[in-house]
């Protein structure tokens, strides 16, 4: 399910908005893909099983976890 997600995100983050350009997308970068995260059997999820994750998957959930390192703290100014 990480790796999904984590494939979703990056095809999300490279302006890709629907299931069929996530597929052209997981096509165009297979090999960088694979290179990057090292999948076992040398492949890739399958573009169907994104989807199956993506049609059960909690948004509120995987929002937040998304966001949580994106926000940022006031800086204090010590005395």
């Amino acid at each position: 399910m990480a790796r999904c997600l984590a494939l979703f995100t990056l095809a999300m983050t490279a302006g890709n908005r629907g299931f069929i350009s996530i597929g052209d997308w997981l096509k165009c970068y297979q090999r960088d893909l694979i290179d990057r995260f090292n999948p076992p059997k040398r492949c890739l999820t399958s573009y169907s099983m994104i989807c199956r994750v993506l049609l059960k998957l909690d948004y509120e959930q995987y929002s937040s976890a998304f966001a949580r390192p994106l926000i940022t703290f006031p800086i204090t100014r010590r005395r």
